[in-house]
């Protein structure tokens, strides 16, 4: 072999071996930049859902008062409903006990010919209210 030949061609094998050097180291980098990528993409990923999942237990937590406040206020408008009919009760009764009419008495059962008694009997019956006044 000529001496020129073996320059040209040691001088291939020489860009051929810098070139395989190249393309590993190049692909290495590349190799260490997707790996990078790759941790910082999760990274990412793991800090979106752990906020999605704060924001969903604020939510939560936001909803669960509001049910409770609504709770607590439909309860208090009902005893404050109930308290009202109960007071309601209590008048008509005061009013009732001490109402002394003759239609009243007849609607308790107690008209007998011309005796009326503001107290009821105990026995109160349907036959009360079959009799005749005068």
């Amino acid at each position: 072999m000529e001496p020129e030949s073996k320059i040209i061609r040691s001088t291939e094998i020489q860009a051929w071996w810098r070139g395989t050097l190249v393309r590993r180291t190049l692909l290495h980098a590349a190799l260490r930049a997707w790996i990078i990528q790759r941790w910082w993409r999760q990274t990412l990923e793991n800090l979106l859902q752990k906020k999605r999942r704060e924001a969903l237990v604020t939510y939560a937590n936001t909803v669960r008062a509001v049910v409770k406040i609504q709770s607590l206020v439909r309860m208090w408008r009902i005893h404050w409903r109930y308290c009202q009919v109960l007071n309601a009760i209590r008048v008509i009764q005061c009013h009732w006990e001490c109402h002394n009419c003759y239609t009243c008495a007849l609607l308790r059962g107690l008209a007998r010919r011309g005796t009326v008694s503001p107290v009821p009997s105990k026995d109160l019956t349907w036959s009360a209210m079959s009799y005749v006044l005068p």
